[in-house]
């Protein structure tokens, strides 16, 4: 038999021959050739494996290589984004400017103050910790309220103070407007020596739908500085020297959240159909059938100016219909101070026919109760 081709030594990966040979045997050419190929073929091998190895972002290569040039097995393997390679990113920030974004990459790190910064996750909201933080936020806040587009509307203003913020509007591409909107961002008013401010139609309306309410002088201030600044340190107080505005504005829950009202008109101050923008601005629910107030667990009461309708129908009504009347100006009382109020003082007919649903009620309302048992 003769000598098989050199090729053919190089692709018998898995087979092999037994062959007796002697110590002193010299290594024929066949043998050399072989020996070459499985030498050339494993430098590759190697060399390959080198190469895999040092991209470590894409890919792992698992390469096993064996004493026989072909008993080679290659696998791949794609990892994956834990916490133990996206450390390995974040020790490699060395950025001064990013020291939350690394801190809260910092798997490793413990929690034990249950720190919202620490966590894999972050709040959306940036915690100011330092005095350099705080300053830095309220700079943001600033220029972005700066590009704001208010709308803005006077109360109770001379004609002069008028004519300057409606200067103050032009100069800063604001709107302003002669009636209040829905779309007003910020009531001026006119105040007395204490700051208080007098209970117009459009003070109602603002204070209702949780509108900036401030002085003149922040209109003064702004023209003086020749741009906007901060409305908080200006803000208006009720008549009653109450920061109604103020809690109004930061208040999580509306006043008159959970109420149904109806209002039977006419009112003399109020209209109508502004007194349900009112009541349903500060959360109210408002509905057009007087009966839909009948056997209300939750508070329900019907709206009206005792001058315009007599007495007997207020009793007939709490009686009979089981609906409590009250005085239209409850609603602006406690939007006055923007704190509810008990109803005792303005009811329209006698406590003592009133409906026993109104025990369900919330004490606010109905505080006054036990003081006159």
């Amino acid at each position: 038999m003769g000598m098989p081709p050199l090729g053919l030594s190089c692709s018998l990966t898995n087979t092999s021959f037994v062959k007796t040979k002697s110590k002193n045997e010299a290594p024929t050419s066949t043998d050399n050739a072989s020996a070459e190929c499985h030498s050339l073929k494993k430098d590759k091998l190697l060399n390959e494996t080198s190469k895999q190895q040092k991209n470590e972002d894409d890919s792992v290569i698992v390469i096993s290589v064996s004493d026989s040039a072909g008993d080679v097995t290659e696998g791949r393997k794609t990892t994956l984004e834990t916490p133990l390679t996206i450390n390995k990113f974040v020790n490699k920030i060395t950025c001064n400017s990013t020291p939350l974004a690394k801190k809260s990459l910092d798997f490793s790190s413990q929690n034990a103050d249950n720190d919202p910064e620490e966590t894999i996750c972050p709040s959306a909201v940036v915690v100011a910790k330092t005095t350099q933080e705080r300053e830095f936020i309220s700079q943001c806040a600033g220029m972005q309220r700066r590009r704001a587009k208010f709308c803005v509307a006077g109360s109770c203003l001379m004609a002069s103070q008028q004519a300057m913020l409606k200067q103050l509007c032009f100069q800063m591409n604001w709107t302003y407007v002669d009636k209040y909107t829905k779309d007003l961002t910020h009531l001026v008013v006119g105040v007395d020596k204490e700051n208080r401010s007098q209970r117009s139609v459009k003070y109602m309306c603002a204070l209702a739908s949780s509108k900036w309410i401030v002085t003149f002088a922040w209109v003064e201030k702004c023209l003086s500085d020749n741009g906007f600044v901060d409305e908080e340190p200006f803000e208006a107080l009720d008549a009653m020297g109450e920061p109604a505005p103020r809690r109004s504005r930061l208040a999580k829950t509306k006043l008159l959240q959970g109420i149904t009202f109806y209002c039977m008109g006419p009112f003399s101050i109020i209209g109508i159909d502004t007194l349900k923008d009112v009541l349903e601005a500060a959360g109210g629910r408002v509905v057009d059938d007087p009966r839909d107030l009948q056997a209300c667990r939750a508070p329900a009461m019907l709206l009206a100016e005792p001058g315009n309708t007599q007495e007997s129908r207020f009793t007939y009504l709490a009686m009979e219909l089981k609906i409590v009347p009250m005085n239209y100006e409850w609603v602006l009382i406690c939007l006055g101070t923007y704190t509810l109020k008990p109803i005792f003082d303005l009811l329209l007919c006698p406590a003592t026919l009133l409906p026993s649903a109104i025990s369900s009620w919330p004490s606010e309302l109905i505080s006054s109760c036990d003081d006159e048992e």
